[in-house]
């Protein structure tokens, strides 16, 4: 696979509680909290957003985890999957935490840090996951209008 060549441009600030990149064809914004990820044309047409309801139900109770997945869970994806999730077998998070054997969905809630490295835009975010867990996420433009997550 041939490399891209990054973006022609690439501006980066901070601004109101979110990560505003431009290229000359797109439009990134990362809400810090709750974290939530868009990406859109130079010209505004949405490409990529939040699922609708999203950041409400994570500033509600950003540590409440989400619902089990697999057998036991419920048929209303909207209750489940909130941005971005993962999913952590029960079984292998052990008894103590009350889960069960069920498989239960986390999601990533906030941006801690974050950092521009060239083209990359380098996130660490917290989770809910019941155990502390937190999620490093990269964004890197490939050119003026690619982003890989």
């Amino acid at each position: 696979m041939a490399e891209l060549a990054g973006p022609t441009r690439l501006d980066v600030e901070e601004e109101d509680g979110r990560i505003v990149a431009v290229t000359p064809a797109a439009r990134l914004v990362v809400t810090l909290a709750p974290l939530g990820i868009e990406l859109a044309t130079a010209d505004g047409a949405p490409l990529l957003a939040p699922p609708s309801g999203a950041a409400a139900a994570l500033a509600l109770d950003p540590l409440r985890p989400l619902p089990a997945h697999g057998d036991d869970a419920a048929l209303d994806p909207s209750a489940r999957y909130l941005g971005l999730t993962y999913g952590v077998d029960g079984a292998l998070l052990g008894s103590y935490v009350s889960a069960g054997r069920a498989p239960r969905w986390y999601a990533l809630t906030a941006v801690e840090r974050w950092e521009l490295a060239g083209p990359t835009i380098r996130l660490q975010t917290t989770t809910n996951d019941v155990i502390g867990r937190t999620a490093n996420v990269e964004l890197e433009f490939l050119d003026d209008a690619t982003v890989r997550v």
